[in-house]
């Protein structure tokens, strides 16, 4: 509604992901060019290895020690994703335009892109069809993890996300809870 724009921190309690219209990137955006016909996204990020093949303990174990390279993983839905990927907790926040620019421009920069802009799609996400794992930039390790990435995406977005709590999703939501109303305004 005008200024503001309504989006979600989805959890199942122990990984966090994004939720968001996708119409708040650009029909450019690297995100948007892996799945430009979805009118909703869940964005999530993490290990590489542990994301794409399940987790096991030496899975987990590289995964924190030494850094490691990481994925972005999208699910694109014409629907709220939530709806048919569930999560255990859901936090709204409404943001204003400005705010959602720069969360997409955080998520532009997440992912690795080819020579024409497009996000490197590696494969077929978790959630059957409408999802993909991309290339991700940053590194992941034992002091960057699925939930500091999300809260680094919330402050991007000009939100006080971020404690010492980030290792935890209920810490980000909480934090998103106090920093954002989780509703837009109702028009007048």
């Amino acid at each position: 509604v005008g200024d503001c724009v309504e989006i979600a921190v989805w959890s199942n309690g122990y990984h966090t992901s994004l939720s968001i219209p996708a119409d708040i990137l650009g029909s450019d955006h690297p995100i948007r060019l892996a799945a430009p016909e979805a009118t909703w996204l869940l964005v999530g990020w993490g290990d590489a290895g542990f994301y794409r093949e399940g987790p096991g303990f030496w899975r987990g174990l590289d995964a924190v020690i030494p850094p490691s390279p990481s994925v972005v993983h999208v699910i694109a839905g014409a629907e709220r994703v939530e709806r048919f990927y569930r999560p255990s907790r859901l936090q709204l926040a409404a943001l204003s335009r400005a705010q959602a620019a720069g969360l997409a421009t955080f998520l532009a920069e997440e992912v690795e892109t080819d020579e024409a802009g497009a996000a490197v799609v590696l494969g077929p996400g978790h959630a059957g069809e409408g999802s993909l794992f991309l290339a991700g930039r940053a590194s992941f390790h034992g002091l960057y993890v699925c939930n500091h990435w999300t809260a680094r995406a919330l402050r991007a977005a000009g939100l006080s996300v971020g404690s010492r709590l980030s290792y935890r999703a209920d810490g980000v939501l909480d934090d998103l809870a106090r920093s954002a109303p989780a509703a837009c305004p109702a028009p007048r």
